[in-house]
Protein backbone atom coordinates (compact mmCIF):
# COMPACT_ATOMS: atom_id res chain seq x y z
CA UNK A 1 0.00 0.00 0.00
CA UNK A 2 1.38 3.21 -1.19
CA UNK A 3 -0.31 6.47 -0.09
CA UNK A 4 2.59 8.64 -1.25
CA UNK A 5 2.74 8.21 -5.67
CA UNK A 6 -1.13 9.37 -5.46
CA UNK A 7 -0.33 12.04 -3.40
CA UNK A 8 2.64 13.17 -5.67
CA UNK A 9 0.15 12.36 -8.51
CA UNK A 10 -2.46 15.20 -7.02
CA UNK A 11 0.44 17.85 -5.96
CA UNK A 12 1.94 17.42 -8.91
CA UNK A 13 -1.51 18.58 -10.91
CA UNK A 14 -1.54 14.77 -12.60
CA UNK A 15 2.09 14.03 -13.58
CA UNK A 16 1.80 10.06 -13.31
CA UNK A 17 4.47 9.07 -12.01
CA UNK A 18 5.53 12.41 -10.73
CA UNK A 19 8.68 14.29 -10.81
CA UNK A 20 11.47 12.72 -8.46
CA UNK A 21 13.75 10.44 -8.62
CA UNK A 22 11.86 7.73 -10.38
CA UNK A 23 11.60 9.44 -13.68
CA UNK A 24 15.04 9.65 -15.86
CA UNK A 25 16.92 13.53 -15.72
CA UNK A 26 15.33 14.28 -19.11
CA UNK A 27 11.73 13.07 -18.27
CA UNK A 28 12.47 15.70 -15.36
CA UNK A 29 13.97 18.20 -17.38
CA UNK A 30 10.97 18.23 -20.07
CA UNK A 31 8.77 18.79 -16.81
CA UNK A 32 10.84 21.86 -16.07
CA UNK A 33 10.22 23.22 -19.75
CA UNK A 34 6.82 22.45 -19.34
CA UNK A 35 5.63 24.38 -15.90
CA UNK A 36 8.39 27.11 -16.57
CA UNK A 37 6.83 28.02 -20.34
CA UNK A 38 9.89 27.37 -21.81
CA UNK A 39 13.36 26.14 -22.42
CA UNK A 40 14.54 29.81 -21.44
CA UNK A 41 12.85 29.73 -18.88
CA UNK A 42 13.68 26.66 -17.19
CA UNK A 43 17.56 27.04 -17.82
CA UNK A 44 17.50 30.17 -16.15
CA UNK A 45 15.56 28.51 -13.20
CA UNK A 46 18.07 25.56 -12.97
CA UNK A 47 21.35 28.55 -13.40
CA UNK A 48 22.43 27.55 -16.80
CA UNK A 49 22.28 28.81 -20.72
CA UNK A 50 19.21 27.59 -22.87
CA UNK A 51 21.40 26.14 -24.93
CA UNK A 52 22.98 23.84 -22.15
CA UNK A 53 19.54 22.88 -21.16
CA UNK A 54 18.98 21.77 -25.05
CA UNK A 55 22.24 19.47 -24.38
CA UNK A 56 21.16 18.24 -21.63
CA UNK A 57 17.71 16.98 -22.94
CA UNK A 58 19.40 15.30 -25.94
CA UNK A 59 21.63 13.20 -23.18
CA UNK A 60 24.50 15.36 -22.47
CA UNK A 61 25.75 14.11 -18.74
CA UNK A 62 24.52 17.80 -16.69
CA UNK A 63 27.13 19.23 -14.05
CA UNK A 64 23.89 19.02 -12.08
CA UNK A 65 23.30 16.37 -9.71
CA UNK A 66 20.16 14.39 -11.26
CA UNK A 67 17.91 15.02 -7.36
CA UNK A 68 18.90 18.81 -8.31
CA UNK A 69 17.08 18.42 -11.02
CA UNK A 70 14.57 15.85 -10.11
CA UNK A 71 13.78 18.37 -7.09
CA UNK A 72 13.30 21.30 -9.24
CA UNK A 73 10.77 19.25 -11.43
CA UNK A 74 9.22 18.03 -8.18
CA UNK A 75 9.05 21.67 -6.89
CA UNK A 76 7.93 23.58 -9.95
CA UNK A 77 4.77 20.98 -10.43
CA UNK A 78 3.90 21.18 -7.42
CA UNK A 79 3.88 24.62 -5.96
CA UNK A 80 0.60 25.48 -5.69
CA UNK A 81 -1.21 22.42 -4.37
CA UNK A 82 2.00 21.83 -2.22
CA UNK A 83 1.23 24.97 -0.79
CA UNK A 84 -2.31 25.18 0.04
CA UNK A 85 -1.50 21.95 1.70
CA UNK A 86 1.40 23.34 3.76
CA UNK A 87 -0.20 25.92 5.10
CA UNK A 88 -3.57 23.95 6.07
CA UNK A 89 -5.66 25.61 3.55
CA UNK A 90 -6.30 22.07 1.84
CA UNK A 91 -6.97 19.16 3.63
CA UNK A 92 -6.06 15.74 3.19
CA UNK A 93 -8.49 13.04 1.88
CA UNK A 94 -8.13 9.38 0.52
CA UNK A 95 -10.58 6.96 -0.98
CA UNK A 96 -8.97 3.19 -0.86
CA UNK A 97 -10.20 -0.29 0.41
CA UNK A 98 -9.92 -0.69 4.12
CA UNK A 99 -10.97 -2.99 6.88
CA UNK A 100 -12.21 -1.78 9.66
CA UNK A 101 -13.62 -4.13 12.82
CA UNK A 102 -13.75 -6.72 9.90
CA UNK A 103 -15.42 -4.48 8.03
CA UNK A 104 -13.69 -4.27 4.40
CA UNK A 105 -14.90 -1.63 2.10
CA UNK A 106 -14.17 1.31 -0.27
CA UNK A 107 -14.17 4.33 2.18
CA UNK A 108 -13.33 7.86 1.84
CA UNK A 109 -11.12 8.59 4.35
CA UNK A 110 -10.48 12.59 5.76
CA UNK A 111 -7.47 12.21 7.32
CA UNK A 112 -6.57 15.66 7.58
CA UNK A 113 -9.32 16.80 9.80
CA UNK A 114 -7.37 15.16 12.66
CA UNK A 115 -3.82 14.87 11.33
CA UNK A 116 -2.21 18.10 12.81
CA UNK A 117 -0.38 20.80 10.58
CA UNK A 118 3.22 20.70 11.82
CA UNK A 119 2.72 16.55 11.04
CA UNK A 120 1.49 17.18 7.49
CA UNK A 121 4.07 19.60 7.39
CA UNK A 122 6.81 17.65 8.06
CA UNK A 123 5.04 14.66 5.31
CA UNK A 124 5.27 17.58 2.82
CA UNK A 125 8.53 18.18 3.49
CA UNK A 126 9.97 15.16 3.01
CA UNK A 127 8.04 14.50 -0.16
CA UNK A 128 9.65 18.00 -1.46
CA UNK A 129 13.26 16.74 -0.46
CA UNK A 130 12.65 13.61 -2.32
CA UNK A 131 12.59 11.58 0.26
CA UNK A 132 9.32 9.21 -0.64
CA UNK A 133 10.16 6.27 1.78
CA UNK A 134 10.45 8.86 4.83
CA UNK A 135 7.03 10.47 3.63
CA UNK A 136 5.19 7.31 3.29
CA UNK A 137 6.41 6.35 6.92
CA UNK A 138 5.46 9.44 7.96
CA UNK A 139 2.11 9.69 6.83
CA UNK A 140 1.29 6.18 7.95
CA UNK A 141 2.52 6.75 11.52
CA UNK A 142 -0.08 10.15 11.44
CA UNK A 143 -2.79 8.30 11.05
CA UNK A 144 -1.99 5.35 12.87
CA UNK A 145 -1.98 7.52 15.50
CA UNK A 146 -4.06 10.99 14.79
CA UNK A 147 -6.87 9.10 12.76
CA UNK A 148 -7.09 5.36 13.09
CA UNK A 149 -5.24 1.82 12.59
CA UNK A 150 -6.79 0.26 9.23
CA UNK A 151 -6.02 -2.72 7.20
CA UNK A 152 -4.74 -1.14 3.93
CA UNK A 153 -6.51 -2.34 0.71
CA UNK A 154 -5.75 -1.08 -3.05
CA UNK A 155 -5.44 2.55 -2.54
CA UNK A 156 -7.84 4.56 -4.78
CA UNK A 157 -7.13 8.19 -4.99
CA UNK A 158 -5.34 10.79 -2.30
CA UNK A 159 -6.28 14.49 -2.54
CA UNK A 160 -6.32 18.15 -0.81
CA UNK A 161 -9.30 20.48 -0.70
CA UNK A 162 -12.56 19.72 -1.49
CA UNK A 163 -14.04 16.46 0.61
CA UNK A 164 -15.22 14.93 -2.30
CA UNK A 165 -12.95 14.54 -4.89
CA UNK A 166 -10.72 16.91 -7.23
Amino acid sequence: MALIEPMGVFLTGGYDPPPGPGLTIVENLEILVEEFGSRRAAGRALGVAESTLRGWMKGVKPRLPAATIAAMARGAAASQRWQAAYSGAAEMHIEAWVTVSGDTRRRKLHVGRLISRPKMQGILRAWAALDDTRAERLLMRAIDTDYQPFAWGQVIDVWFGEEWGH
